[in-house]
């Protein structure tokens, strides 16, 4: 006997595992009996490899029947799950053999079949899945439902309804969880008719809230107030459902029909431990409540998982009647006046005005930037001076914040906010001349620019700096001498933002005080040129880009490099080239990676292979690895002989890698 014959009756299932494994590698006899007996093996990890070896093998699907037949053992189980999962991971191809066991006098073997094809899916299972909801099996005909609403099968609604008939109560549980899966609408009144039998209610309503239209609503609403518990939220959920997947049509007709019993009742469910049957509770009041039931919503706010529900429910009440929320303000803490300034602004309530702009000025943190931003949207032009005094008074790390809520209702009184940022522009303090560029930023017209013009001259490179980020976008012949004139600043950032800035007007105009750029002391500001210039065009630029080449700092030489490439494409090759000999390493690996990147190996193999003599160990590592993996001619030999004198042990060892391994990229 082969030595695995023991192996696979032993007790211990690592020597069964053992002994499958070797019957598998013996070459002397066909091993598919033994694997398909271990099929059956009580142990989940040998059925498992059992598996594994089956799909294995070049001929498992011509032996998908010897597999059907294991589902026929109504006595192991775990031979029969095996069985199915080998089935369903040989997929659509093992479909036709399993077609023809559809109609086995063996109803398990028919759910089997019926789950293997809802876990396989397509278009092929569709069929013969709705053909078996007429299975003489409740059992199959129910599994068959519950796979194709797995599926989201909306061809399969119609058979899915006409089996409702079925006088059978989980059959019909079943097919309202289909029906609600797939999603796909359906007239009220074709489900409607189960409502009378309280079993079955909650299912339906269940059903309802995922294919029922706004029609549904008023049973809905009536379901609630006369049932209680499980049924009377699912009602509810049900209505919350609808409103969310229709819209404005549902949320009218909850309103048309609302009724104080209706709205009390779901106030109830606010307290319900179901998160979904709040979460429900609070869209249905934010549609249909007046303001009687606001402040039951508030506590809610300090509620991380319903805050957010809260929030537009209090939102649409605001909507509707906002003095609910403005009588409670005063009693409430920072924490829902933050929630409650946002309301007011989401909400448009003009109401709520002047107590804003008290909080902006009185207030501190979060509820003065909530306040801001909330006059950012119903705010008039006499908000703006509250906004700049409440600049003026904020903590430093909140003004710009402010300063940015201002700029914005600014932009709907453009003349008044320049105005005021101009007067802020004076101050003597240097946040506050920040803030006021900010408030300019988002306006528009030359006296804006004008003043933007002005801020660059300010003794501070903080305000100059923002000054330069609030002309962009609107840099004209008008206001480019002021930027040019921006990069001899002291201050290197602002003379870097002038580069940009220059680039992203671009134009022949740019491109002398950009190439002047390129000698400036600061290594970014360099850059910025580089690219800048690129952005400019032409040969001029191209000559400015090209003298960069020879910068001592790297990383000017490879924004030259990338911008080079940018502009002349292949044409940079020359130019890359040239690269490699330069003292930085990092400047070398980029130049040898945007070569390979322009397709043009063939004319720079020879200067690579050079590169193998490179002082940096890293450009050598890149060239060794360039070598192999571009097949440069005779790549063995050149690298055999560059591991007689390498030095470095990574290199030597990656050399010894292709050497051993091949060339695989």
């Amino acid at each position: 006997m082969q030595p695995w014959a023991h192996l696979i009756e032993a007790e211990d299932e690592e020597q069964r595992l053992q002994g499958l494994k070797l019957a598998v590698g013996d070459d002397g006899h066909d091993s598919c009996e033994i694997v398909i007996r271990m099929m059956g093996d009580s142990s989940w990890r040998v059925r498992k490899e059992a598996a594994d070896q089956f799909l294995s093998r070049p001929d498992a699907l011509e032996r998908t029947g010897e597999i059907i037949r294991l589902l026929y053992d109504d006595v192991n189980a775990g031979q029969r799950n095996t069985a199915a999962e080998i089935l369903i991971r040989l997929g659509k191809d093992s479909i036709p053999s399993l077609l023809g066991e559809l109609d086995s006098d063996d109803h398990d073997v028919r759910k089997f079949l019926v789950d293997i094809f809802g876990a396989i899916g397509g278009e092929e299972v569709l069929q013969p899945l709705i053909d078996r909801l007429q299975d003489e099996d409740v059992n199959v005909a129910a599994a068959a439902a519950e796979n194709l609403g797995r599926m989201e099968a909306r061809s399969a609604v119609p058979h899915l309804l006409n089996r409702l008939g079925v006088d059978d109560l989980m059959f019909r549980f079943t097919l309202l969880e289909a029906l609600a899966q797939i999603g796909e609408p359906i007239q009220a009144d074709r489900l409607l008719a189960f409502e009378k039998d309280p079993v079955l209610r909650k299912a339906l309503y269940d059903c309802l809230g995922h294919v029922a239209t706004a029609e549904v609503v008023p049973v809905l609403q009536s379901a609630m107030i006369e049932n209680q518990g499980q049924i009377a939220a699912a009602a509810l959920k049900a209505m919350a459902r609808i409103g969310n997947r229709l819209g404005t049509e549902a949320v009218q007709a909850v309103c048309h029909a609302q009724q104080k019993t209706l709205l009390d009742k779901t106030a109830d469910f606010l307290q319900d431990r179901d998160e979904e049957t709040k979460q429900a509770a609070l869209a249905v009041l934010g549609w249909c409540d007046d303001g009687s039931h606001a402040l039951m919503l508030l506590p809610l706010l300090h509620d991380i998982d319903l805050r957010d529900a809260a929030f537009a429910a209090l939102i649409h009440v605001c909507h509707k009647d906002p003095c609910f929320l403005l009588s409670a303000w005063d009693e409430q803490d920072d924490e829902v006046k933050v929630c409650l300034a946002l309301v007011f602004g989401e909400g448009k309530c003009e109401q709520s005005r002047s107590l804003l702009e008290e909080t902006v000025v009185n207030s501190s943190g979060e509820l003065q930037l909530a306040a801001a931003a909330a006059l950012e949207q119903i705010g008039t032009s006499e908000s703006l001076s509250r906004l700049v005094e409440a600049c003026r008074l904020a903590d430093p790390a909140d003004r710009f914040s402010i300063a940015g809520s201002t700029g914005r209702l600014g932009s709907q009184f453009p003349e008044d906010a320049a105005r005021i940022a101009q007067q802020l522009l004076e101050d003597h303090e240097e946040e506050l001349r920040v803030c006021a560029v900010e408030i300019l930023a988002p306006l528009a017209g030359g006296a804006v620019r004008q003043a933007l013009e002005f801020a660059l001259k300010d003794p501070s490179s903080q305000v100059r700096s923002s000054a330069l980020r609030s002309l962009s976008g609107r840099l004209d012949q008008e206001s480019r001498g002021a930027v040019m004139l921006a990069l001899t600043d002291e201050d290197a950032d602002v003379r870097r933002l002038a580069t940009e800035l220059l680039g992203e007007q671009g134009g022949a105009e740019t491109v002398e005080p950009l190439a002047l750029a390129l000698r400036d002391d600061d290594i970014w500001v360099r850059s910025s040129a580089v690219r800048s210039l690129g952005r400019a065009g032409g040969a001029d630029a191209l000559a400015a880009i090209r003298g960069t080449l020879n910068d001592p700092v790297g990383v000017v030489v490879i924004h030259a490099l990338e911008t080079l490439i940018e502009m002349t494409g292949e044409n940079a090759a020359t130019d890359l080239l040239a690269a490699l000999s330069h003292s930085d390493q990092e400047v070398v690996s980029t130049a040898l990676q945007l070569l390979v990147g322009l397709h043009s190996w063939d004319k720079v193999a020879h200067q690579v292979i050079s590169l193998l003599k490179h002082e940096s160990w890293e450009v050598r590592s890149q060239a060794v690895r360039l070598i192999a993996e571009q097949q440069v001619s005779e790549w063995r030999e050149l690298l055999e002989r560059q591991l007689e004198v390498e030095g470095e042990d990574l290199v030597r060892m990656q050399i010894n890698d292709y050497l051993q391994g091949g060339v695989t990229g």
